[in-house]
């Protein structure tokens, strides 16, 4: 009988061990995040960083949002079918970037470029608001500009379903 408690306390304690440690599985946004972060570092790379020493973290509205507020007459979602190689329109579901949040991780952008979230660009716009409006606008602006030199902002891109084509 001890031998038979002693071979099931081993199988309980090889259990926790082994059986337990599930890996987590990444969710859409979090494979979304880092695949951004993968095409801005190429895009980066490819202009040999010169464009860009601080990026703008995107809002979360996607896309075909941004266009169908600031340009009605353009018909989006038939630019994604074409230039996608979708079948039809409703595919449009499939694809990454129109309902995922996007989180920036600044440890994922290469090159030691800032990544401004959009907590802290609302911060700086209230501050430069105030300022021009005390009229030491010109003052500021130089401050502003050397604290965050080169800002690049983007909007949300979209992938194809496989991750391996996207619109930026």
């Amino acid at each position: 009988m001890k031998k038979l408690f002693r071979i099931f306390v081993f199988a309980v304690i090889i259990n926790f061990t082994y059986g337990c440690s599930e890996t987590k599985q990444k969710t859409r946004s979090e494979i979304y995040s880092e695949k951004t972060a993968e095409l801005i570092n190429d895009l980066l790379k490819d202009e040999g960083n010169h464009i860009c020493d601080c990026i703008l973290e995107p809002n979360n509205s996607s896309m075909a949002e941004i266009y169908k507020s600031e340009v009605p007459a353009f018909e989006f979602e038939d630019y994604i079918v074409k230039k996608l190689s979708l079948k039809n329109v409703a595919e449009i579901d499939s694809l990454y970037g129109f309902k995922e949040k996007l989180t920036l991780n600044p440890y994922l952008i290469t090159q030691a470029i800032k990544v401004i979230s959009n907590r802290e660009y609302d911060s700086i716009n209230r501050k430069y608001d105030s300022l021009f409006i005390k009229y030491e606008y010109d003052k500021e602006l130089e401050i502003f500009i050397n604290t965050y030199p080169n800002i690049c902002s983007f909007n949300k891109p979209i992938f194809d379903k496989n991750l391996k084509n996207g619109l930026f």
